[in-house]
């Protein structure tokens, strides 16, 4: 019994000395890219937008809100519009944005970059309670005439803190 006990003791301490720590180490290394762009982002005063992903770890790295988008339509340019945002997106989604403006690359950590866009107006996605409180857009999402299906969860911003 006593060999037994002494066995479990060492096997647990060699995994808290050997194994928790390298499985940190490649959990930090996985998200360091998101955690250099959120440090970018913590420090900015523009509202940050996430295309084509979610990831709620940035918002926890930069302790921000962050909305997430899949379509390009909800980020319009022109020169009307004033606002400015910092967008987050998988390097090859860029050209998907359909920016005729421009942006600025801020930061590129592979495999996601950072972009200012100005001239630029944000249309979120609606939130669940505000898509089932409208009677026309709760019939749509029943009927079949979104994007999306009718037990599909909108990312979309909510508060933070």
């Amino acid at each position: 019994y006593n060999t037994l006990l002494a066995s479990l003791a060492s096997f647990i301490v060699f995994f808290s000395f050997s194994t928790l720590p390298f499985l940190n180490f490649l959990t930090t290394n996985k998200q360091n890219s998101l955690v250099k762009i959120a440090s970018q982002i913590r420090i900015s005063n523009y509202p940050v937008l996430f295309f084509q992903g979610f990831k709620p770890s940035v918002q926890f790295y930069s302790q921000k809100c962050i909305n997430s988008f899949f379509h390009a339509e909800n980020l319009q340019q022109s020169r009307e519009f004033k606002n400015s945002y910092l967008v987050i997106l998988p390097i090859d989604k860029l050209n998907n944005l359909n920016l005729p403006l421009g942006y600025t690359i801020l930061d590129i950590e592979k495999p996601y970059m950072l972009v200012e866009v100005d001239n630029a107006q944000f249309t979120p996605i609606p939130t669940l309670e505000k898509s089932f409180s409208d009677n026309d857009s709760f019939n749509q999402i029943i009927m079949g005439k979104t994007k999306a299906g009718p037990f599909t969860v909108p990312y979309a911003i909510g508060n933070y803190f």
